[in-house]
């Protein structure tokens, strides 16, 4: 991740009076030193519009459950293990999609072993994690 932007703060998450309104440019705080500030930082862990695929979360989130990122990926005959995982996260199950870019289930039942996730299909639901597994955006 880059800091887009930062600023001084009161040590308690919030802004101090005076840099409310204060631009620094060019780097716009980002290379100033402060034992305590806020930053602004690009590429927010867990954010799920940063995977390759389709987003999947708003057709899919009672199903995928909260805080994680259902997505339709073309696996192109890999698993959603990989493809988690090739995206810094794990695969937490994985189901063969009906239809491409549709979001659709072909069925919801659990598969054994590690649900689903290695199996090896053309294009399905993946199922990863909210959050990077190396601590880094992905």
């Amino acid at each position: 991740r880059r800091c887009v932007k930062a600023r001084d703060d009161r040590g308690v998450c919030e802004l101090k009076e005076e840099e409310r309104a204060h631009q620094i440019a060019p780097e716009d705080g980002c290379l100033e030193t402060q034992g305590d500030q806020i930053c602004v930082c690009s590429g927010v862990v867990g954010d799920c519009s940063l995977l390759a695929g389709t987003d999947c979360r708003q057709i899919l989130a009672s199903w995928a459950g909260a805080g994680t990122c259902p997505v339709q990926a073309k696996t192109v005959g890999g698993s959603c293990r990989s493809f988690c995982a090739a995206q810094g996260r794990q695969c937490l199950k994985a189901v063969e999609s009906r239809g491409s870019y549709s979001c659709t289930l072909r069925d919801e039942k659990a598969r054994p072993g590690d649900n689903g996730c290695s199996e090896e299909l053309e294009e399905q639901i993946c199922v990863c994690s909210g959050a990077s597994t190396n601590g880094t955006a992905v």
